[in-house]
């Protein structure tokens, strides 16, 4: 019983592993529209605001990634 317990992943890291891949599937998402027309298609800061959202999003993933590494 003591051997199955070690191998169970904690909650909290469970959570934070899922965050991740939930974050990854946004920025790919994000990423992709913003090579597409109707991006182009935006006004000035409506674009700004969606690049910028990528990079905090891109800068999320890399915390995520810090702290999965100290696992």
């Amino acid at each position: 019983m003591e051997q199955q317990e070690a191998m169970t992943v904690p909650e909290y890291k469970t959570r934070v592993l899922d965050e991740r891949s939930a974050l990854h599937d946004k920025i790919d998402k994000l990423a992709t529209f913003l090579k597409t027309p109707t991006y182009s298609g935006l006004d000035d800061e409506d674009r700004a605001l969606l690049s910028q959202q990528l990079r905090a999003m891109r800068n999320y993933i890399d915390i995520l990634d810090e702290r999965i590494s100290r696992f």
